[in-house]
């Protein structure tokens, strides 16, 4: 199998027919794919193969190292990595299902002749410590800014639940989907609200406070943001406590949250004088004023929304720390915030529900895993422009990544013929003279997992 050092047999087939990877020689994997490409594949997973300069721009050749994963001798870290991805981009996150896929497309994207054993993969994300995982994902993000993919202006910070399903004890909290409280892990995400991307991804057990977590969301995202850079974060509730926002005050970063609705809260805002709310129609109004908080030092800003429906008044109070910006904005920023629903919906496609393990090292590697494939899928779409970029990943999948081609290698060039691609107009500009437009920007157009080599398309 894959522990197997001496060489021996390389690839064998299982009852099925499926070739199956066995080596642990990286020389011998090489020549092995050499071999399987200058005969040909054909393959339904195209989408491997179009995302390769995208996952290129990722700079995966650098930042991997942070992983400082020991490999003297096996497939290497980084084929490993991209098979993952690949895996995720399918929508078949899960490694069990390795075994059922013929198609050696996702494979030969990621630089293998074969697949290797499921529980290989199983294995490899076990092998990182957390906090090398963390300071890759760290590195990634700050990536993402200097390509442009981020903006920094306003971060929504939210967490995610998902419910595990094992024999180990983990602490119950409450699921909304499910309606009742389960075993679950707590995702924490810090995504860009000006190009819907994520910034920050982390995971823990449920039982930590407020202040921990968003502590730690925030001390991670300044790490990330470049230096000077001053942003503002948009909480839920759950994160409206007094510690944390001054904290991030004293971080000289702005905050804007719901006010949790405690009794002297409402209080304060029904005793707002009608005259001073800014009527926006005939029922809306809003306004603010200056509050304190526990554990906050000096005076908070409260904006508040009046909204009569039916005759019943209705207020709501927003919290921020910036006196610039103007009340509608803070309502606004604050509904923006809800759009990071939309990235978990992604990220669910791609298998952030679909826990390897309960170990939170395996998790969290599992996320810097969804989050290359998200960014090269959101490259990707935002290459394409225009009307694409409302398109979900799912959708972006079945449109463009799930269509029939060939690959050969040719010389140093991997020659990727797409049949009859129906958005094959779409993709032609992008794809033509690509390692001239790489180059141009200053990205390398050989691909160090497939050997140095280039990749050329054709749409026939």
């Amino acid at each position: 199998m894959l522990l197997d050092k001496s060489g021996g047999p390389h690839i064998k087939r299982d009852k099925n027919g499926r070739r199956t990877l066995l080596t642990t020689d990286p020389k011998t994997i090489q020549k092995r794919y050499v071999r399987r490409m200058h005969k040909g594949i054909q393959t339904r997973f195209t989408g491997g193969f179009l995302l390769i300069p995208y996952l290129q721009q990722q700079n995966l050749d650098r930042f991997l190292p942070l992983l400082n994963i020991e490999k003297e001798s096996g497939i290497p870290v980084i084929n490993d990595f991209l098979l993952a991805v690949n895996l995720a981009v399918i929508g078949k996150p899960r490694f069990g299902q390795l075994k059922r896929i013929k198609d050696l497309g996702l494979a030969a994207a990621s630089g293998l002749p074969a697949y290797p054993d499921q529980s290989h993969l199983s294995r490899f994300l076990g092998l990182p410590k957390m906090e090398c995982v963390d300071d890759f994902i760290k590195a990634v993000g700050s990536h993402q800014f200097e390509i442009g993919y981020l903006k920094g202006e306003v971060l929504t910070c939210d967490t995610h639940l998902v419910k595990y399903s094992g024999k180990i004890d983990v602490q119950k909290d409450m699921i909304p989907q499910a309606g009742k409280a389960c075993k679950s892990l707590r995702i924490y995400a810090v995504v860009d609200e000006g190009y819907r991307n994520p910034v920050y991804l982390s995971c823990g057990y449920p039982g930590k406070r407020a202040f921990e977590v968003g502590k730690k969301l925030i001390d991670s995202t300044i790490d990330i943001l470049p230096a000077d850079k001053k942003t503002r974060f948009v909480f839920d509730k759950w994160f409206s406590v007094g510690e944390l926002l001054n904290y991030i005050k004293e971080k000289k970063q702005d905050y804007i949250t719901l006010i949790r609705r405690h009794e002297n809260r409402i209080k304060e805002m029904e005793e707002i004088p009608a005259k001073k709310f800014k009527r926006i129609t005939d029922n809306l109004g809003i306004t603010h004023i200056p509050v304190r908080l526990r554990n906050y030092e000096g005076q908070a800003r409260l904006t508040v929304v009046e909204l009569f429906e039916n005759g019943e008044r209705k207020l709501f109070g927003y919290l921020s720390n910036n006196k610039t910006i103007s009340d509608q904005q803070i309502v606004q920023e604050y509904s923006d915030h809800w759009d990071i629903e939309f990235l978990f919906d992604e990220l669910n496609y791609l298998g952030l529900s679909d826990l390897p393990s309960p170990s939170l090292n395996k998790i969290l590697f599992n996320l810097a895993i969804k989050f290359i494939a998200y960014n090269a899928v959101s490259a990707f779409r935002a290459n394409l422009g225009g009307e694409y970029l409302e398109h979900n990943v799912e959708t972006i999948y079945e449109m463009f990544f799930d269509c029939q081609s060939t690959v050969r290698l040719r010389g140093d060039n991997l020659i990727v013929d797409v049949y009859n691609h129906p958005y094959s107009h779409e993709l032609e500009p992008i794809y033509r003279d690509l390692s001239a437009k790489l180059e141009s920007k200053g990205v390398n157009p050989e691909y160090s997992w497939l050997g140095e080599r280039k990749v050329k398309f054709n749409f026939r």
